[in-house]
């Protein structure tokens, strides 16, 4: 997967491949009922992930295997991660809109790592970020100055839901906050997403989204994002924490 990197990024890479290969052994059991529960549930989700060239029992397996090896790293503490691959395009002042998804530990603590980043989110990830961390009761202001100064800061665009989008063919909400704090900043938004490879999570970015002062409307915004959500989702949907509810309400669509 990496031909080109050293040693220590192949080795910590295969290290954490055999790991994943293991947390998928053991998270088969119930991946078959959850793929049995889709059958009945949400055919229209088997549909979706064949007409996205997926086979949806592998993808199945992979959420159940995602998500085991997020339990054992909450329950554990344990801080194996596999080898990174940061895009190298995200602007030096920008807010970074992502998903919650199965990975969170391993992005925050690395984004604590590099130190440009700050993270808005759930008071769980306070320990892991330290100094990087800003509560969900921080002013706006606070955030806006910190981008302002040089900072990127990250907000999850699917919680504290504002606006209607569609995404492979369902009406899903997200967040307006973070276009909000990037009109107030006046920097661009760039959509984020990790998709895990063979023992490399590797960080897909997409364009920046700008949005000026005088735009009150973040409808158009919003699409761009999704655009770019629905992409990144049909080559990694069990990276997305919330992939289940959302393939279970399909049928729905």
């Amino acid at each position: 997967a990496w031909p080109n990197a050293d040693v220590g990024v192949r080795r910590r890479a295969w290290r954490f491949r055999c790991f994943y290969a293991l947390a998928t052994f053991l998270a088969a059991p119930r991946a078959a009922i959850l793929f049995l529960l889709l059958h009945v549930r949400s055919p229209a989700a088997i549909t979706w992930l064949r007409e996205s060239q997926l086979t949806p029992w592998r993808v199945v397996l992979d959420i159940a295997a995602a998500r085991l090896v997020r339990k054992m790293q909450l329950v554990s503490g344990w801080t194996a991660s596999p080898a990174i691959d940061w895009p190298e395009t995200v602007p030096a002042r920008c807010v970074i809109a992502y998903f919650h998804t199965n990975w969170d530990m391993i992005i925050a603590r690395e984004f604590d790592k590099r130190r440009w980043c700050m993270m808005r989110t759930h008071d769980d990830w306070a320990k892991r970020l330290g100094t990087q961390y800003i509560d969900s009761k921080t002013p706006p202001r606070t955030i806006v100055r910190r981008v302002i100064a040089g900072s990127r800061v990250g907000v999850a665009i699917d919680t504290s839901v504002h606006v209607t989008v569609s995404i492979a063919r369902a009406h899903i909400e997200l967040s307006t906050n973070p276009f909000r704090v990037a009109a107030l900043a006046g920097v661009p938004v760039v959509p984020f997403w990790p998709v895990y490879e063979r023992g490399v999570l590797r960080m897909i970015s997409g364009k920046p989204i700008y949005v000026s002062k005088e735009d009150v409307d973040y409808k158009f915004a919003l699409g761009l994002a999704a655009e770019f959500f629905e992409h990144v989702l049909q080559q990694d949907p069990a990276s997305w924490r919330k992939i289940l509810p959302f393939l279970m309400r399909l049928d729905n669509v």
